[in-house]
């Protein structure tokens, strides 16, 4: 919803006469400027929240760039239930 509304903002913005109808939309350019600024506030909070949660649980990080959950008991080995799960998939085909 803030992608929305941050791209009409900013084209607003860029060509206030000749989109002159989603300027006045938004209540005016000066308005327009205003919920631009606020929806870019919006999303660069929403980035610097979600990768400090990353950081802070260290294995999530990891897990989300390579798709895979690993034990540390296993040395790197598969989680033992994802192990089982990929086993009961060959074994159906």
């Amino acid at each position: 919803m803030v992608g929305i509304v941050i791209v009409l903002s900013g084209l607003s913005i860029w060509k206030p006469v000749q989109l002159q109808y989603l300027t006045a939309l938004f209540g005016g350019y000066d308005v327009a400027r205003y919920v631009h600024f606020i929806c870019m506030a919006a999303i660069c909070a929403f980035l610097v929240v979600h990768v400090a949660l990353a950081l802070l649980v260290p294995k999530s990080l990891r897990a989300m760039i390579i798709g895979r959950k690993y034990c540390q008991e296993n040395h790197g080995r598969l989680a033992r239930s994802e192990a089982s799960d990929a086993q009961a998939g060959r074994a159906a085909r």
